[in-house]
């Protein structure tokens, strides 16, 4: 079988999973990347070992976030039909470069599975895009062999479109645990001396790593601290790891709110990430609009409780309410601040079994489980082949 995966740029998160792509038996993947750059995250590399094209895109980076313009790379048929694949997995579905390959599929009776982190937390949104996209999407899922679902709410999400259960792939969202759980096991047992580093006091310490930009909703987190201060609660501080358009309005809101154990970290890469999930009592994720959270995933293997607004994409699947961490709504700051209070009241005892049911919950959150549910959508398409392209995939192995 040969397998086209359309994805738009390198990110660390996915490598892995494509690396034991690669190695599946029977199995002759291409990766097409359709953005020629992420230069806030850094992710702009394409050095890999497993078989990838950079397909010319034509569009600059300010416009990747506007839907359908958002990338355009008229040489991807080409591409494809150069490949000549038996089954596409396309991640993506607002693009003009994306729609074109369903297109493409569909009129030359290939497979192809659709791939995406949406949720079900605006699909009752009116106006005219929504209206466009609903009959779109609604089109395409039609067509397509099926959904590669990454958790509960983005089931619901393919649902509402038209891909019922029956066409339904778990694969979900991963990062890989092992790693974060013994680099963040190292730091851990130097947070004193590592906090005294970077100039962090002792006490609880709360953690948003991640981009500053308006849907991630750190100007309500910061209020809530500010609250939390003018209160007689627990001593809290917060460490803030990323960058992106709205730091500069983040630090003067710091400023004025005379918040001085709110402390800034410029973007740190995924190997630094251990050292700040090693030395922190919990994440917090304030996100007004949040499709997953990968950073979730990273903290959890790490062994902290997570701290959700509810408009995070993983919370159905990733926070047991008061068993691992708490939930709040994401634009109430008083709402915040009291789950901020009731966490700093915790004791240290109840913090470590929080972050150890972390752990435990994150384990089948991993490649292996992501790389059965691809395995298991090109079965669904080997079976339904003539019977010499039945066994292709025989061999798969269940784990990276």
């Amino acid at each position: 079988m040969r397998l086209a995966v359309i994805s738009l740029v390198p990110t660390p998160y996915r490598e892995p999973l494509y690396e034991s792509l690669r190695r599946m038996p029977g199995l002759a993947m291409r990766v097409f990347y359709l953005q020629a750059a992420d230069s806030l995250r850094g992710w702009s590399k394409l050095a890999c070992s497993y078989d990838a094209v950079r397909v010319p895109c034509l569009t600059p980076e300010t416009l990747y976030p506007v839907p359908l313009i958002g990338v355009w790379n008229p040489g991807l048929l080409r591409h494809l039909r150069r490949f000549g694949p038996d089954c596409l997995l396309i991640h993506g579905y607002s693009y003009w470069t994306q729609m074109q390959a369903m297109r493409w599929a569909i009129r030359h009776r290939i497979p192809y599975f659709l791939w995406a982190d949406s949720n079900a937390h605006k699909l009752q949104a009116t106006g005219a895009l929504p209206a466009v996209k609903k009959v779109c999407l609604r089109y395409f899922c039609r067509h397509a062999a099926g959904a590669l679902t990454i958790g509960s709410s983005n089931e619901a999400f393919w649902r509402y479109y038209g891909v019922g259960p029956e066409r339904w792939f778990r694969s979900p969202l991963a990062v890989d645990n092992d790693s974060f759980r013994s680099q963040a096991q190292v730091w851990r047992s130097e947070k004193a001396g590592q906090r005294q580093a970077l100039g962090l006091p002792s006490g609880r310490l709360l953690l948003y790593v991640g981009r500053f930009a308006p849907q991630k909703n750190l100007d309500t987190l910061l209020e809530a601290v500010a609250i939390c201060r003018r209160g007689a609660g627990p001593h809290l501080s917060l460490a803030l790891v990323g960058d992106g358009p709205e730091k500069a309005g983040l630090e003067r809101l710091i400023r004025r709110l005379r918040l001085d154990d709110v402390f800034v970290f410029g973007f740190q890469p995924q190997s630094e990430l251990p050292r700040f999930y090693g030395i922190a009592d919990a994440l917090v994720l304030p996100s007004s609009d949040e499709p997953w959270g990968l950073v979730v995933n990273e903290a959890m293997a790490s062994g902290l409780p997570v701290l959700l607004s509810k408009s995070v994409g993983c919370l159905p699947d990733l926070l047991e309410e008061g068993g691992n961490g708490f939930s709040f709504d994401a634009k109430d700051a008083a709402a915040l601040a009291a789950v901020l209070e009731r966490f700093g009241r915790l004791d240290d005892g109840e913090i470590e079994r929080m972050g150890s049911r972390s752990a435990r919950l994150i384990s089948d959150w991993d490649y292996a489980h992501s790389l059965a549910g691809i395995h298991q959508a090109l079965e669904s398409v080997a079976n339904a082949a003539p019977a010499a392209g039945r066994s292709r995939l025989s061999g798969v192995a269940s784990a990276p």
